[in-house]
């Protein structure tokens, strides 16, 4: 599935967003888990462009899209991934 997420819900919400969140447009990778990521795993969904990796989301987005809902994904990051020093 491709635009997954939409649009004019995608910009209202950054354009929402208080500016100390830090919001911006990003890249989630669904996993199925139930284990977390190795940090071999990690460097490899970066390096194809993962920006946020996690285990739900995805298959919610996927109900919501073809129910013909309009959808909006927001993720909180909380941890970083093992061996990822960037902030």
């Amino acid at each position: 599935m491709t635009d997954a997420y939409d649009p004019g819900l995608r910009r209202l919400a950054l354009a929402l967003a208080p500016k100390e969140l830090r919001a911006r447009p990003g890249v989630y990778v669904g996993v199925g888990g139930p284990s977390y990521e190795t940090p071999a795993e990690c460097r490899l969904l970066r390096r194809l462009g993962a920006d946020a990796v996690g285990m739900s989301t995805v298959s919610e987005a996927s109900a919501a899209r073809h129910l013909g809902l309009r959808v909006l994904g927001l993720s909180l990051i909380t941890n970083s991934a093992p061996g990822d020093d960037e902030d």
